[in-house]
């Protein structure tokens, strides 16, 4: 793989294809929140946790061994 990884600096065709897949709109979007920080609390944790705890489960409820 090159450097850092996968293709390495494809950006003309990712851009594209982000393009295509996403619109113009989201990837503005995307570009603002790339520079905001993010300061979790305790109780954001907690929630988080809760949320894939629960998506875990329902994942798990339709698993069967």
């Amino acid at each position: 793989m090159n450097p850092p990884y996968g293709k390495g600096g494809n950006y003309v065709e990712y851009f594209i294809f982000m393009e295509e897949e996403w619109g113009r709109t989201m990837i503005d979007e995307f570009r603002e929140l790339k520079s905001k920080t993010v300061i979790y609390k305790i109780p954001d944790l907690i929630a988080i946790k809760e949320k894939f705890d629960q998506k875990y489960e329902e994942l798990m409820s339709g698993y069967n061994h």
